[in-house]
């Protein structure tokens, strides 16, 4: 596959479209384990200006998370299965804080949930641990168009030479995101996407050689 997106983008941009692209991939919790372990991108909260995107950012919360699981087990061993204790309790109230939003954000958005809607991030939340215990990577389909738009932010802010809309796509088709099928389709979506403030406005990326004053190449 053709890599020249990678050229143009600062590491860290491209290292999280790998984290994107691996992710997507791993299906046993000790595979994914192995990968956090042999990390290739920053756990970090921010990447210069730009938010980690919530797909990596879940990730991170399933690490904390499954950290947690022989305690889980240990409990029910000792007391018998004994529920009359909080099987919650074991986990930090910030993980479990921290887990729970970001499975909100990446189910349902930013907006405030019904009645309705906490039942269901309820239910989901019991089906990520599930599987956690199982020892199999929980896998969630998210808001495509979110994902989508959080991907391209994340390049734009990270250009050091622009992209062209052809090389946006391959990089997107290679983070495993949905994408229109060509990159004129792409880029009508980019234009609306910006008129509804879920894309930030592109910015004029510095050609390489500039950053030191040097000359720009042609």
């Amino acid at each position: 596959m053709k890599r020249s997106w990678r050229e143009k983008l600062a590491p860290e941009c491209a290292n999280l479209l790998d984290a994107y692209h691996d992710l997507k991939s791993l299906v046993r919790l000790d595979d994914f384990n192995e990968y956090v372990r042999t990390q290739r991108f920053s756990w970090e909260e921010t990447v210069g200006e730009q938010m980690l995107p919530h797909r990596v950012r879940f990730a991170v919360r399933v690490w904390d998370l499954q950290r947690y699981i022989p305690r889980l087990i240990l409990r029910f061993k000792d007391r018998e299965f004994d529920f009359s204790s909080n099987a919650w309790s074991i986990w930090p109230r910030k993980i479990l804080a921290d887990f729970i939003g970001e499975l909100k954000i990446m189910e349902f958005g930013s907006k405030p949930l019904d009645d309705s809607k906490c039942l269901l991030l309820a239910a989901q939340c019991f089906s990520v641990l599930a599987e956690i215990c199982r020892g199999r990577v929980p896998q969630l389909k998210g808001k495509a168009n979110v994902e989508r738009a959080e991907l391209i932010n994340l390049i734009f802010e990270h250009e050091r030479r622009l992209l062209s809309w052809k090389e946006i796509l391959d990089a997107l088709q290679y983070a495993r995101v949905n994408v229109p099928e060509d990159p004129e389709a792409l880029r009508l979506w980019v234009w609306r996407a910006e008129r509804e403030r879920l894309v930030r406005p592109r910015r004029k990326a510095k050609r390489r050689g500039t950053e030191r004053g040097g000359k720009a190449e042609p």
